[in-house]
């Protein structure tokens, strides 16, 4: 079990208050702690909420409804290529921070191909870095 330290806003608040989160990190802990059935709920409530943002992005992109459910059904926590490739670049630059921060020829692309919004290239640029 870890415990980090999280900082929350009420809704007029511009300071925030932090409190200390327990995280259990395995399955086992989880359901020691909180109970099988209520880590179930959790993870089914987060999963709907997944599901449905990926169905959401479908219907503003206009794709047919059989293509959606395709991709709704074909989705698996994880799963990297199932990610939006905008997401997958902001990933990959808070996860190789260390990395992009330290050369600035592989910063200066990464940014340009980020601000032009071309997110595969800066997906190739970062994921073997």
């Amino acid at each position: 079990m870890r415990t980090t330290t999280e900082t929350v806003r009420t809704k007029n608040s511009e300071e925030g208050f932090e409190f200390e989160c327990p995280m259990p990190e395995t399955l086992e802990e989880a359901a020691e702690l909180y109970g099988a059935e209520h880590v179930f709920a959790i993870f089914s409530s987060g999963l709907k909420v997944k599901l449905q943002n990926i169905a959401r992005e479908g219907f503003k992109q206009e794709k047919p409804l059989d293509e959606i459910n395709a991709a709704v059904a074909a989705y698996r926590p994880g799963n990297v290529a199932r990610r939006g490739l905008k997401t997958q670049a902001m990933d990959l630059l808070i996860e190789k921070n260390d990395i992009v921060k330290n050369d600035p020829d592989l910063h200066a692309a990464a940014r340009e191909a980020f601000g032009k919004g071309d997110f595969k290239t800066v997906v190739d640029l970062l994921q073997d870095a």
